[in-house]
C-alpha cells in the first residue's frame, strides 16, 4: 500500500540558490543538488492499480464508447481529486478530474482518435483477448488538509473489511446512464498483497502537483521534512526509505531503476543519487522517482510513505529511424518504420514525399506511431519517401530514402495469356510469325519489349499490336533458319494503370520435320514374300531408331526383329527374327523418331500383305487346243481357295470379235477349280479367249493376294 507525506511548498535550490525556473543540464555540466522542501501533514485518498497479468478477463472496449466512467469505493473517504490512467499494448489515456460528490465518479472522455488514427485510415487495434496488454491506474486523494485518517482505515489482509474496488464503466455519451459494459476491479483485501496484486487503499495521498526536475547522472535530489519524518510514519514506527525511477523503454513499457538513499541523523533530510542519465522514454509517459517507507510487522507492505517527483527527460534530439515497409495503393502510400534506438524521445515524425528529388508533401503524425498513410498522391506517379523524428530539442537526421512506388488504380500486373508458337514447340514453320496474347490491354509494345533471338544474336523483325483483340505479333524480315532454336522475349510492357508485366520469355524449334520418303514393303502391298525385311528411308539424318520407335505386329503382338539404321542413306531396317506367316497382315509402326535438333516425326503407321499369290496351275482346254468340243465348259485349276470370281472377272470371248459369251461362274474350293459353264453351245470352228481377271478387286486368295490375270484360247471344232 502507498501512501503520502507530501503537502505544501516545494523550493528547488542548485548551489544554495533558490530558482525561479528549472533550467536542463548541458551537456558534459558538472552533476547538481537539488533540493526540495516537504512539510508534514497528511491526506487521505484511494489508489487501485491493475494490469492484465492479474485480471481474469479481457478489457473490450466497445466502439461506440465516447468516455469511461470510473467508479471509486466507499464515499466516506470524501475524495475530491482523482489522476487516471488508463492504458494498452498501443494507446494511452491520462489525466486528473475532480471527482463527483454525488456519483463519487470520475468521467474520463476517450480521445477522438481512439478508434482510428486518421481519417479514411484503419483503426488502431483494440484490448480484445485475455493475452493482450492493458492496465488502469486511479490514485484520488481527499482535501489538502483533510483530517487525519483515524486508525480503523489500516486495512490489512484478511481483516474482513469490506472489498475497495473501481468500477470501469464504458459509455455511449458522458452521462452516467449511458452505460454499454462493467469491467470491476474489486478484489477482497485478502486477496489485495498477493504477488504482484497492486489494489490497495492509503492514509495518505499525494496533495501536491510534482515539479520536473531536470537530472543526469551524479546529480542529487535533497526532500526536507520535519525531523525524524524520513525515519517514522505517523504514528512513530520506524521506516526504511528507498527510491525508485519509473521510465519508459522500448521494451517492457517500463523500466524500474533503484536510486541510492541516504537519511539525515535527525530523519529530516533524504538524499537521492542519480546513477544514471534518464534520457528517454515512449508512449507519451514520463519518467518519475518513487520514494517509499516500507513501516509494516514483519515486513508486510501495509503502509508506505509515497513521494513522486517528476524527471525531466534530457534535452537532446531524436536519433535516425528505420523505413521497414512502403507499400503504394489507389492515391495513397502506406509506410512503416522502427523508432530510433538513439537520442531523445520522439515527439512527432514528420514524413515527407518526394517527386524525383523535390518534396511534394509533408505529413506529421505523432510520436507514439509507427506507421502513416500519405493521401492525395497522383496515380501513375513514382514517390519515394523519408521519415525523421524530432522533439522540442530538434530533429534528428532523415531516414534513408525508400525505394521508389507508384500509386494506381489497380494492382493486377498483365499477363500473357496465349501464346503462339507454344512454348518448347517443334517442327515450326520457317516463315511463321510469333504472336502473343494479353490478359488486358496494354502500352508499349515495340521491337524493344517484344524479341526474337537465335542463341545471342537479335532476329531483325516488325513488331505491331492489336488493341481490339490485344494481340501483338512480331513478323520476322526473313525466313527462319532450319532446325534452330529460336527465343521469344518479352519485357517492360504495362498495362493502362502502369503494372509491370513480370518478365517473360520461351523457346521453339522451327522445321522442317523429318519424313519418310520412301518404305518397303509400300503401304498396302500384297503377295509379300514371307522373308522380305522392312526398309524405311527418312528425309533428313534422325535419331531414337531403336526397337522402341520401329516395330512391325501382327494383330497387334510386336514380331521379334533386328532394327539397324544407316546414317549415310538415313536407312533404317527392321529384319524380323524369323519367316513372316503367309498370308497375313502386318502392320508397321513409327513414332518417337526425332530429327538433329529434336523435332519429331510425324507418327506413321502402315500395313501389308504377305504371300503367296494364288495361281492358275492348269486349264482346260489346254492352252491353244484346237477341235474342242462346242460343248465345252472351260475350267482352271488354281493354287489355292480364291474368291472375286464372277461373270465380269471370269470370261470367255469369240477372239476374232470380242463378243462375250453368256455363261455362270462356279468354284469348287475342295477341288479348287473354276468352271466357266457358256449358256449356249458354242459356234463351230471357232476361236474363243478365256480371261480370269486378277486383283484386290477381281480375283484374289482369301487373304487379299490378287491372282496374276489369266488368259488362254482354245479353238471349237464341227462336231459337238
Amino acid at each position: 500500500m502507498r501512501g503520502s507525506l507530501v503537502r505544501g511548498t516545494i523550493a528547488v535550490t542548485i548551489g544554495g540558490l533558490l530558482l525561479a525556473g528549472l533550467t536542463p543540464h548541458a551537456q558534459g555540466a558538472a552533476a547538481a543538488s537539488k533540493t526540495i522542501d516537504v512539510p508534514d501533514p497528511y491526506s487521505h485518498g484511494l489508489r487501485v492499480s491493475a494490469d492484465s497479468r492479474y485480471l481474469p478477463d479481457p478489457m473490450v472496449v466497445p466502439r461506440s464508447a465516447r468516455s469511461i466512467r470510473l467508479d471509486l469505493a466507499d464515499p466516506t473517504l470524501l475524495l475530491d481529486t482523482a489522476s487516471y490512467r488508463i492504458y494498452g499494448d498501443n494507446f494511452e489515456v491520462r489525466g486528473t478530474a475532480t471527482v463527483g460528490t454525488a456519483s463519487h465518479s470520475i468521467v474520463v472522455p476517450l480521445p477522438t482518435d481512439f478508434f482510428q488514427v486518421s481519417a479514411g485510415h484503419s483503426p488502431i487495434r483494440l484490448i480484445d483477448s485475455a493475452k493482450d496488454f492493458y492496465g488502469i491506474e486511479v490514485e484520488a486523494s481527499g482535501a489538502a488538509n483533510g483530517p487525519t485518517p483515524p486508525s480503523e482505515y489500516e486495512l490489512r489482509p484478511g481483516d474482513g473489511r469490506s472489498h475497495l474496488s473501481v468500477s470501469v464503466v464504458f459509455q455511449a455519451g458522458t452521462a452516467t446512464s449511458d452505460t454499454l459494459g462493467v469491467l470491476d476491479l474489486t478484489l477482497p483485501l485478502s486477496e489485495a498483497w498477493a504477488p504482484g496484486g497492486d489494489r490497495t487503499y492509503s492514509h495518505s495521498e499525494v496533495t501536491w502537483t510534482p515539479q520536473k526536475q531536470v537530472v543526469a547522472a551524479g546529480d542529487t535530489i535533497t526532500l526536507v521534512g520535519a525531523p525524524g519524518q524520513w525515519k517514522t510514519n505517523f504514528r512513530g514506527e520506524s521506516v526504511n526509505p528507498y527510491a525508485i525511477v519509473w521510465y519508459a523503454n522500448e521494451i517492457d513499457n517500463y523500466n524500474q531503476l533503484d536510486l541510492p538513499t541516504a537519511t539525515s541523523l535527525d530523519g529530516s533530510r533524504l538524499t537521492i543519487t542519480i546513477p544514471e542519465t534518464i534520457d528517454r522514454y515512449i508512449y507519451n509517459a514520463p519518467p518519475r522517482i518513487e520514494i517509499y517507507t516500507n513501516t509494516g510487522p514483519e515486513g508486510e507492505n501495509t503502509v508506505e510513505t509515497f513521494v513522486p517527483i517528476a524527471i525531466s527527460y534530457r534535452s537532446i534530439a531524436p536519433g535516425v529511424p528505420v523505413v521497414d515497409s512502403v507499400r503504394a495503393g489507389n492515391g495513397f502510400v502506406d509506410l512503416s518504420w522502427g523508432a530510433p534506438t538513439t537520442g531523445g524521445r520522439v515527439e512527432t515524425y514528420r514524413v515527407r514525399s518526394f517527386s524525383g528529388a523535390t518534396v511534394v508533401k509533408t505529413q506529421v503524425v505523432a510520436g507514439r506511431l509507427d506507421f502513416a498513410t500519405v493521401v492525395g498522391l497522383t496515380n501513375g506517379r513514382p514517390y519515394s519517401f523519408d521519415v525523421t523524428a524530432t522533439n522540442a530539442s530538434g530533429s534528428g537526421a532523415p531516414s534513408a530514402r525508400t525505394a521508389i512506388v507508384t500509386p494506381r488504380t489497380e494492382f493486377v500486373p498483365p499477363t500473357v495469356i496465349n501464346k503462339n508458337p507454344a512454348s518448347d514447340a517443334r517442327s515450326i514453320s520457317q516463315t511463321a510469325n510469333v504472336t502473343a496474347v494479353f490478359s488486358e490491354a496494354v502500352t508499349n509494345v515495340n521491337a524493344t519489349s517484344v524479341s526474337l533471338r537465335y542463341g545471342t544474336t537479335l532476329i531483325p523483325a516488325a513488331v505491331t499490336y492489336d488493341s481490339a483483340t490485344r494481340t501483338t505479333t512480331l513478323n520476322p524480315t526473313s525466313t527462319l533458319g532450319p532446325d534452330r532454336l529460336y527465343s521469344a522475349f518479352i519485357s517492360g510492357i504495362r498495362d493502362l494503370a502502369g503494372n509491370l508485366i513480370s518478365p517473360m520469355t520461351w523457346s521453339f524449334k522451327t522445321g522442317p520435320a523429318p519424313t519418310i520418303v520412301s518404305k518397303t514393303p509400300t503401304s498396302g502391298a500384297n503377295s509379300v514374300a514371307q522373308t522380305s525385311n522392312v526398309s524405311i528411308v527418312f528425309s533428313e539424318p534422325v535419331t531414337k531408331v531403336s526397337g522402341a520407335s520401329i516395330s512391325l505386329r501382327r494383330a497387334g503382338a510386336v514380331i521379334p526383329a533386328t532394327i539397324t539404321y544407316n546414317s549415310v542413306t538415313r536407312t533404317a531396317l527392321l529384319n524380323p527374327s524369323s519367316t513372316l506367316s503367309a498370308d497375313v497382315v502386318y502392320t508397321v509402326d513409327v513414332t518417337g523418331v526425332l530429327d538433329a535438333v529434336g523435332n519429331p516425326l510425324v507418327a506413321t503407321t502402315w500395313s501389308f500383305t504377305t504371300g503367296p499369290a494364288p495361281s492358275v496351275l492348269k486349264t482346260a482346254p489346254a492352252s491353244g487346243a484346237t477341235t474342242v468340243q462346242r460343248t465345252v465348259s472351260p475350267t482352271a485349276t488354281l493354287s489355292e481357295t480364291i474368291t472375286g470370281y464372277t461373270s465380269a472377272t471370269v470370261r470367255v470371248t469369240q477372239a476374232a470379235t470380242g463378243a462375250a459369251i453368256a455363261a455362270s461362274v462356279s468354284f469348287n474350293s475342295t477341288s479348287k477349280i473354276l468352271t466357266v459353264n457358256p449358256s449356249s453351245i458354242l459356234a463351230a470352228n471357232t476361236k474363243y479367249l478365256v480371261t480370269i481377271t486378277g486383283g484386290t478387286g477381281a480375283v484374289r486368295d482369301l487373304a487379299g493376294n490378287p491372282l496374276a490375270t489369266k488368259t488362254w484360247t482354245f479353238t471349237t471344232g464341227s462336231s459337238l
